[in-house]
C-alpha cells in the first residue's frame, strides 16, 4: 500500500498562531505520512525557516515575486479588489492545478475558504480529497454562503479547531457527521523548560508586583484598547501594576490602520501611558509570560488561543472573554476567570481578585496546568488528525484522477 501524502495549501502572510500549529501538526504528521507545504507566495520567511527546521517538503507557488491579495475596507472596497485581482486567481488556480496533478496527494487540506475554493471550485480538481480546517471561530451568519457549500458539497471532512466553531456551522446546516473537533494541543513540559531559559533583554518595570500580560498582535480584534483602559481601573484599585503589550501592529490595513496610534491615544487620554509597554515582537515570549503574574485575553473572537494554552501550561491565573475556542479551555475560577468583550472594568476586577487573592491565583494556575496536561496532549491531535486523514483518503481510492 502506498504511503499517504497530504498537501497543506495555504495564503501564508504571517506566522501567527495558526500558521506555528499548522507546522507542527504537520511536522507529527509526517512521522506516520508524508506531508508537503504548498505556499502560495513564499513570502512569510519566519514560516519558511519553520518548514524547513521541521524537514518538511516545502514548495511555492509563486517563486517569482507577486502582490498578495488583500481585501478592501468594506463590501465596495473588496469587490473592488477581488475584480481587480481576478486574472492573479485564475494563475494562482492554474499552477494550484498544475502541481497537485503532478504531486497526485491522497488528500489536500486548507486552513480557511479562501484556499478551499481555489482547491473546491476547480472543476478539474473535483477528485481531489478535500479537508477543510476552520482554524477561528465563527458564528453562523460569519459563515460565508460559498463557505457552506463547499462544506456540504465539496469538503470530504471539516475540521473544528473548538465545539464553538463546531456549533456554528451545524447551525450552518453542515453535516455534524463531517465535522470533527481538533484541538490545538501543547507539549507541557517541553514548554515549561523554554520558560526557565533566560531572557533575551530586560523586561520593563519588572519591579512592578503587578505584571499583567497581552500576548497579540495588535489589531482592534485582540482587545489591546480594553486593557488599557482596565489599566485605570487597576491602577485606581491601589494596584502598583504595569501592562505589557506583547505583539506587533501585524496587519496595518482596513480597519486596523490606526489602531495602534488610537489605542496609544487612549492610554495618553486616561493617564496611564507610563504603565504601558509596548514591547513588540519577543523571540522570548514563554520567559516573558513566565515573569507576569497574570495573562489576560480580551478577544472579541478566539479560534482557540495558542497563546492560551501556553499560559495555561506554565501554570499562569488566566483572564479572557468567554469567546469561541476559549469556553473548551476556561472554565470560571476552576482553570481561569472570565469578563465581557469589551469590558474593561470586569477585567480589572479579575486581575484585582487574582493580586489580592494569591492563594487562589496560585490554585487556578495549577489546576489549568494539570488541564494542560491531561487534555491537550500532542498525540491526541495525531490520533484524531490520522483517523480524519485516513478515513477520507480511503474514501476517495476509487475515484481516481481526472
Amino acid at each position: 500500500m502506498a504511503r499517504m501524502h497530504a498537501v497543506f495549501f495555504g495564503f501564508v502572510t504571517h506566522f501567527g498562531g495558526a500558521t506555528r500549529s499548522t507546522v507542527e501538526l504537520a511536522e507529527r504528521l509526517a512521522r506516520t505520512i508524508d506531508v508537503t507545504i504548498l505556499d502560495v507566495y513564499g513570502t512569510c520567511e519566519p514560516f519558511r525557516a519553520a518548514v524547513e527546521r521541521a524537514g518538511l517538503g516545502y514548495r511555492v507557488l509563486f517563486p517569482e515575486p507577486a502582490s498578495r491579495v488583500i481585501g478592501g475596507t468594506g463590501l465596495a472596497g473588496r469587490v473592488w479588489r477581488m475584480l481587480g485581482a481576478a486574472p492573479h486567481l485564475m494563475e494562482v488556480r492554474a499552477r494550484v492545478r498544475r502541481i497537485l496533478r503532478e504531486m497526485r496527494p491522497s488528500l489536500v487540506w486548507v486552513n480557511h475558504f479562501k484556499g478551499a475554493s481555489i482547491v473546491g471550485f476547480t472543476p478539474s480538481l473535483r477528485d481531489v480529497p478535500l479537508v477543510i480546517y476552520l482554524r477561528g471561530w465563527y458564528t453562523p451568519d460569519q459563515v460565508p454562503w460559498y463557505g457552506r457549500r463547499l462544506c456540504r458539497t465539496r469538503a470530504a471532512a471539516v475540521l473544528a479547531l473548538s465545539r464553538a466553531t463546531k456549533a456554528a456551522l451545524m447551525c450552518s446546516g453542515i453535516d455534524p457527521r463531517k465535522i470533527h473537533v481538533l484541538h490545538n494541543p501543547i507539549e507541557v513540559d517541553a514548554y515549561r523548560e523554554l520558560a526557565d531559559r533566560p531572557l533575551a533583554s530586560p523586561l520593563p518595570q519588572a519591579e512592578r508586583p503587578v505584571r499583567i500580560l497581552l500576548p497579540a498582535d495588535i489589531i482592534r480584534t485582540k482587545g489591546q484598547h480594553t486593557a488599557v483602559e482596565a489599566m485605570r481601573h487597576i491602577l485606581d484599585a491601589g494596584h502598583d501594576a504595569v501592562l505589557w503589550l506583547l505583539g506587533e501592529h501585524a496587519w496595518p490595513y482596513g480597519d486596523n490602520r490606526d489602531y495602534l496610534d488610537r489605542t496609544r491615544a487612549l492610554a495618553n487620554r486616561l493617564g496611564v501611558a507610563d504603565r504601558i509597554e509596548w514591547m513588540g515582537r519577543r523571540d522570548d515570549m514563554p520567559q516573558v509570560m513566565k515573569a507576569a503574574t497574570v495573562v489576560v485575553f480580551p478577544s472579541h473572537t478566539e479560534g482557540q488561543g495558542r497563546v492560551l494554552l501556553e499560559a495555561m501550561s506554565l501554570a499562569k491565573p488566566v483572564a479572557a472573554t468567554p469567546a469561541g475556542g476559549i469556553l473548551d479551555m476556561v472554565c470560571e475560577n476552576v482553570t481561569g476567570s472570565f469578563f465581557d468583550v469589551d469590558d474593561a472594568r470586569g477585567l480589572a476586577e479579575c486581575v484585582d481578585h487574582f493580586a489580592r487573592a494569591p492563594d487562589f491565583a496560585v490554585r487556578v494556575g495549577r489546576q489549568a496546568q494539570e488541564y494542560m496536561r491531561l487534555s491537550f496532549k500532542p498525540d491526541q491531535q495525531v490520533a484524531t488528525a490520522l483517523k480524519v486523514f485516513r478515513s477520507v483518503a480511503a474514501g476517495e481510492a476509487d475515484a481516481g484522477w481526472p
